[in-house]
């Protein structure tokens, strides 16, 4: 068996030098999976036409790898014969050997492995096709995010799937709308869209010109503007140019799961030609009842086949069967079959389930699921019908210690010292605990101090129950998750915000301009995770983003996070509940047992890498204000006062090399007020001749090729 990835790559290879600056063209490509064979020992993509950017889309037929996680490298030879950094994509192949038995989803923050909210599945299998409803009540307005993972039949979890969504604010109406395509050029200057009448929500329709545009896979980008000044979220549609050059000659579809190019079943698209158009009617007989997707492809007389359109649909059941069994099951589906059974009773041709379900006596306050499905004559189960209760069980607390602060108060204690929340020295309480994580352990001792310890370079979080029960009996709980981490401590200053004394301007943050979410979302970082905070602590100076390096090949990313800069240099996580800042960085992926280079990023500044291999959880900041910390010294960090040093401002393209690209942008830039832009190398909110003049004195300053996009 051999699996297909299809590849859609930009390329774009830009070098800079001190007197002579002149494009390159790429004139090869070349892949690998995993392990590098060395530099023109890899695959070789062809390139039609050599050229300084390039889109590419092409397909890429893999040997059988194993199941699990994989990296996916691609770079580029230019015609001097240098050849780029790798651009790496992880992706996954699925183990075939086990069923899909079970599917949850959480929103914005990880409850852990099965205490998400569970989606209907319906029929287990390798792969399967659902469709549930997710509601989103109580969500603040704003960006969050949708997870979805799966459980597999040998019991592991897949890693979650995001997916970006918006919660509107009603408070406030959308006035503007506009797209832009593939690149970003900033609030307000894409393309308008007339969306008639203002509202909380708006429909329109508007013509979108595609005219100018390279045949190939594009992205349509549209934002919205609201009446108190802020722009949403950009929604991406992809969409395909066609090249006009090749005709349509053939085309086929295929259900759920792709049989390989050239193996799906024909569809008639009558003459061939640049774009075609065809009715065919498409059979669904044989395809079981539930939820299935319908992919459509076309291939063109160059031999390449499009992307495939999906098109979810449902197949009903209208066979005569009656029902002859029902079950329910709370939170967890047992499989089918394993429920507990309700009775049904049979009038006029009507099954009815009218039964009462007893919960158990150990349900814990919260809200749960209950789901009911049914079994037909056929022998089929239906997919579960779910409901949400909400269960708040009043704890069996008498005297003495059934006080009116009792609860509030054991909710409140600190590890180390549960007993003294309890507000009772003549009281003799007995402690246990208990935790769902088998690499997390926990007690409690005879004077209630808590004692947590974890599995050797373990990372990750527990729910941990402790329970107080005073000499009758009356017992009371608490829970509350602990997580195991790994820490790094690191301190950095940047040359546009430094000010005085080691310590940097928060002019952007006074003035309500700094992103409230990471903004290092689009190129060349393309980073996509979501770390958030609102408010910004008044101390912050501006979002960084800080990648953990191979410490035996610091050309490969473990891990990158988007942290807080505060004004005295220290990077800052936004703290698992999203709520507040730590005062360090925390890699939950990361072991504590090995080392790592660590290169911190900033929008508009030279990003640096650390000199060495650095160890997790230092008890004292690593320092790259001091030159030696810093990889090649000298040449990458500017002296901002006697032996304390920061980042070179005035790198707005972000590429690595200072060029008259900079001050290209820094000049499209120019005369903006009161806004978050690249331009604003000083960070006060502003593009002024400040601005420039701090660029200035950096012009043809070059960063390491460790840093280079």
């Amino acid at each position: 068996m051999k699996q297909l990835i299809i590849l859609w790559v930009v390329l774009i290879m830009s070098w800079g030098f001190t007197e002579i600056i002149q494009a390159q063209n790429i004139v090869a490509v070349e892949y690998f999976i995993d392990n590098d064979p060395g530099h023109g020992n890899a695959t070789a993509i062809p390139v039609t036409t050599p050229a300084a950017s390039i889109n590419l889309t092409t397909d890429i037929i893999v040997p059988t790898l194993a199941p699990g996680f994989h990296t996916l490298h691609v770079r580029t030879l230019d015609d001097n014969g240098h050849w780029s950094f790798a651009e790496s994509k992880v992706f996954s192949v699925g183990d075939n050997n086990f069923n899909i038995v079970a599917a949850e989803y959480f929103i914005d923050t990880d409850p852990g492995f099965g205490n998400g909210s569970p989606l209907n599945i319906g029929t287990a299998g390798t792969s399967v096709n659902f469709t549930d409803n997710i509601a989103t009540t109580d969500l603040a307005p704003g960006a969050h995010t949708l997870y979805v993972r799966t459980l597999s039949s040998n019991g592991t979890w897949s890693f979650p799937t995001p997916k970006l969504f918006t919660i509107a604010d009603t408070q406030f109406d959308i006035v503007a709308a506009e797209y832009f395509i593939d690149a970003d050029p900033g609030f307000g200057n894409g393309n308008a869209l007339d969306i008639g009448t203002a509202g909380a929500s708006v429909n329109f329709n508007d013509s979108i010109p595609t005219t100018g545009l390279a045949p190939g896979a594009h992205t349509l980008y549209v934002r919205t503007l609201s009446s108190n000044g802020t722009w949403s979220f950009p929604t991406p549609r992809q969409f395909t140019i066609a090249n006009t050059q090749y005709e349509i000659v053939a085309a086929e579809y295929f259900f759920n799961t792709d049989p390989g190019f050239g193996n799906g079943t024909a569809l008639n698209i009558g003459t061939a030609g640049p774009a075609v158009d065809f009715d065919e009617e498409i059979p669904t007989t044989g395809l079981a009842p539930g939820a299935h997707t319908l992919y459509v492809r076309t291939l063109s007389n160059n031999g390449t086949w499009s992307f495939p359109t999906p098109q979810q649909f449902t197949v009903g059941n209208t066979d005569a069967y009656t029902i002859v069994a029902a079950e329910y099951y709370l939170d967890t589906d047992p499989g089918v079959g394993n429920g507990t059974a309700l009775p049904i009773t049979t009038s006029n041709d009507t099954t009815y389930v009218n039964s009462s379900i007893t919960l158990p006596a150990n349900l814990t306050n919260g809200e749960h699921y209950v789901c009911v499905r049914t079994q037909s004559s056929a022998g089929k189960w239906s997919f579960a019908e779910v409901d949400t209760i909400l269960v708040q069980l009043s704890a069996a607390v008498v005297s003495p210690i059934a006080d009116a602060t009792l609860q509030s108060n054991f909710g409140t204690y600190t590890a180390g010292n549960a007993n003294s929340t309890f507000n009772s020295t003549d009281l003799t309480l007995t402690y246990s605990a208990t935790s769902d994580n088998n690499n997390v352990m926990v007690s409690v001792d005879g004077s209630g101090d808590i004692i947590i310890t974890s599995a050797t370079d373990y990372t990750g979080q527990a729910n941990i129950t402790i329970t107080a029960e005073d000499p009758d009996g009356n017992m009371v709980e608490d829970e509350f998750v602990v997580f195991i981490i790994n820490t790094l401590q690191v301190q950095v200053l940047l040359e546009g915000a430094y000010n005085t004394a080691s310590t940097m301007t928060t002019d952007l943050n006074s003035n309500g301009l700094i992103p409230t979410t990471q903004p290092y979302n689009t190129a060349p970082w393309n980073y996509s995770g979501t770390e958030s905070l609102t408010p910004l602590p008044s101390d912050v100076v501006d979002w960084v983003l800080l990648e953990a390096r191979d410490a035996n090949n610091p050309n490969t990313v473990l891990a990158t996070q988007a942290v807080l800069l505060r004004n005295d240099g220290m990077l800052l996580s936004v703290d698992a509940s999203g709520t507040d800042v730590v005062n360090s960085v925390q890699f939950n992926s990361l072991s504590a047992s090995a080392d790592y280079y660590f290169v911190i990023r900033h929008r508009n500044h030279l990003d640096i890498s650390s000199a060495s291999a650095l160890s997790l959880n230092n008890t004292s900041p690593y320092d790259f204000t001091d030159v030696n910390n810093v990889f090649e010294g000298n040449s990458q960090v500017k002296e901002l006062a006697a032996s304390v040093y920061g980042m070179h401002s005035g790198d707005i393209d972000a590429n690595g090399v200072f060029t008259f690209l900079d001050f290209n942008e820094y000049a499209a830039q120019s005369a903006q007020i009161n806004d978050y832009l690249k331009g604003d190398v000083n960070l006060d909110g502003s593009v002024t001749i400040d601005d420039f003049n701090s660029y200035l004195p950096n012009a043809s300053v070059i960063g390491v090729d460790l840093i280079r996009y």
